[in-house]
């Protein structure tokens, strides 16, 4: 069959992934598998017809080839002209793709992505946790639950889910479900815990994962910490109308201890830190009332909650803080040791216009009744007494403090003083004002409460190693442009994880061994109500407590004609002092009651000084 004029078809080899291609109306589309040219809309068979008036003309034929872009006739050449003045038959040889099975698996979730591709094919794999889980890793290591594959052979492979702890389940439930938080609330969190939890187990390696894959997600430092903080009104943490406090940054200062811990490694040091934490079973509690101001005093039980199953909420709070500093010194175990105290003791409040300072009166005193074999192996204190704080402390118009760093030193100790961490019950208990509505939850104290504890700590650090300077004034670190040049964080967490990287871990003494007391190892201290004292004239002097704010912190002891004397400085008010075979007592007709009196001696046997109602009282030089 010849036609009256020749008629040029331009046929071409597309590349095989394409679906669809239009050059000068001839297609190429993707069927069954198979790759065919159609015109007009017309395919049978795979054949390839032109139309002429009503006759159909067969001009190619594209079948299952061996070979992969071949024309039948030989040509290799991507495109190729046909000049039908006669009938003409072409076949384009096309080898169809492999095609490549993709396998996921993983209990506790859903893995989407599985099925058949062909190669080259880009899939994006998704693993969503069931209720009660979320998605830790992929077999292969990766952290991100999104996962993107290139197909170039059959693939395999599995989603690890692991289970939220109960507790946490709880903890989202009460805000609203897991679903209410920010995703990047829920992985500073969820990686905060269970980072802790492998530390504890010590399996470092997988901390080390959590930790680097959060610090990939969002960076040290980063603004994002602090948008995550409050993303959302029903999961806000840290802040006066906050219904939840894990931290600021949104567990933040944790990551970044973890982080501290994990890259110090297995420290190599052996030895133990003892930290006791003495707690006030009752107070006689003086506080203000509302709405002028005007105190009261009520009696106060400690609350149970701090006593509750054996102190757990004690120890809670303070594992990731003991860990930390377990690293930063090199293997010290901090051992924590509670201590109740039966005598109750006094809370008084000072203010002054914007602050209400809500203290034990005399801290030193509750610690003094802690037994010299505990006293002489404790490191840290921490005194914990019932709350001056009427509810959360909201409506005074003013910011309670009840808590902070102070220091102590046991009489007779010639050491400088210990760390001593000040807090009532309530700072444990439920959240103040500034900080969040309603009572703590357990997985806020894990969040939240290293925060507070490294806070306070590095106060102490900073004043003993001061040749740093790296606190000349108070929270002087709150003012960026205060900070060492080569300081590059941004928070105040980041000031303190620089403090040790870059000046601290290498000081001179050591943490470890400044934090034991360097270079009064050998002191020992005494019992002060374990002594006979055969020569009563050594007691004559002037004794003072201090802070000495008046007369009543200075007391006379008179001897005289073997009876002794205890009289207030420029006061006619005294009592005589019963000498019981060389024990002194108060009698009970003194305004305190009968109580014996504690006696501290020098190396030489003179007297130090005397302990009465728990407090110290020096006698003058």
């Amino acid at each position: 069959m010849k036609f009256l004029f020749p008629i040029i078809i331009i046929a071409s080899l597309f590349a095989q992934q394409k679906k669809e291609y239009d050059i000068e109306n001839i297609y190429l589309r993707e069927l069954d598998k198979v790759y065919i040219k159609k015109f007009s809309d017309e395919v049978v068979n795979g054949n390839i017809y032109q139309m002429f008036g009503d006759q159909k003309v067969v001009i190619g034929k594209m079948v299952k080839g061996k070979r992969e872009g071949v024309w039948s006739d030989g040509s290799t050449e991507e495109s190729i002209a046909i000049t039908l003045l006669d009938d003409t038959s072409i076949e384009s040889l096309f080898e169809l793709e492999p095609v490549y099975t993709v396998t996921v698996a993983g209990e506790g979730g859903v893995i989407s992505g599985a099925g058949e591709y062909q190669k080259g094919t880009e899939l994006t794999l998704t693993a969503s946790p069931d209720e009660g889980y979320r998605f830790k890793k992929w077999s292969d290591g990766e952290y991100k639950p999104e996962k993107i594959i290139t197909i170039e052979r059959d693939y395999s492979i599995i989603g690890i889910f692991e289970p939220l702890p109960s507790k946490l389940i709880e903890f989202y439930d009460i805000h609203g479900g897991r679903s209410a938080f920010n995703t990047k609330q829920t992985l500073a969190l969820e990686t905060l815990l269970f980072a802790l939890e492998d530390i504890e187990n010590n399996n470092l390696k997988e901390a080390r994962e959590r930790i680097d894959y959060i610090f990939g997600e969002i960076p040290l430092s980063s603004y994002i910490w602090g948008q995550i903080t409050s993303s959302t009104n029903s999961t806000n943490s840290h802040c006066t109308s906050c219904p939840i406090n894990i931290g600021f940054p949104v567990s933040y200062y944790g990551l970044r201890m973890l982080d501290q811990i994990i890259r110090l490694g297995n420290p190599s040091n052996s030895g133990t830190l003892k930290m006791t934490a003495v707690v006030a079973s009752c107070a006689n509690v003086t506080r203000p009332t509302l709405p002028n101001l005007e105190p009261e005093t009520v009696f106060k039980n400690i609350a149970p909650e701090i006593l509750a199953n054996d102190y757990k909420i004690l120890n809670e709070s303070t594992s990731l803080f003991r860990n930390w500093v377990r690293s930063i010194t090199g293997g010290y175990e901090v051992e924590l040791e509670v201590y109740e105290v039966e005598d109750c003791t006094d809370v008084g409040f000072s203010d002054d216009g914007k602050t209400i300072r809500s203290y034990v009166s005399n801290s030193n005193k509750l610690i003094n009744q802690v037994p010299v074999d505990i006293a002489e192996n404790t490191d840290f204190w921490w005194t914990i007494v019932p709350s001056g704080v009427p509810g959360n402390g909201s409506g005074y118009n003013r910011h309670f403090i009840t808590g902070g760093m102070g220091g102590y030193t046991r009489p007779g100790d010639t050491r400088y003083d210990r760390p001593h961490f000040i807090s009532d019950d309530a700072w444990f208990v439920r959240k103040p004002e500034h900080l969040g509505l309603g009572s703590y939850h357990e997985i806020e104290l894990k969040a939240y409460q290293p925060q507070w504890f490294q806070h306070e700590f590095m106060h102490y650090l900073y004043k003993i190693w001061n040749q740093y300077n790296l606190e000349p004034t108070l929270h002087s670190w709150f003012d960026r442009t205060t900070w060492p040049a080569d300081f590059i964080g941004v928070y105040e967490s980041d000031y303190y994880a620089e403090s040790i990287d870059k000046r601290l871990i290498n000081a001179n003494p050591s943490l470890a061994v400044g934090l034991e007391f360097l270079g009064s190892q050998n002191n020992t201290l005494q019992n002060p109500y374990d002594y006979t004292l055969n020569n009563l004239d050594k007691l004559n002097g002037v004794y003072f407590r201090k802070p000495v704010k008046d007369g009543r912190d200075i007391v006379n002891i008179i001897v005289s004609n073997g009876q002794v004397i205890w009289r207030r400085n420029n006061s006619r008010v005294g009592w005589n002092i019963e000498n019981r075979s060389g024990v002194l007592w108060a009698p009970s007709d003194s305004p305190y009651g009968e109580q014996k009196i504690g006696i501290i001696f020098q190396t030489n046997r003179d007297i130090l000084g005397v302990m009465f109602n728990y407090e110290f009282y020096s006698k003058a030089k």
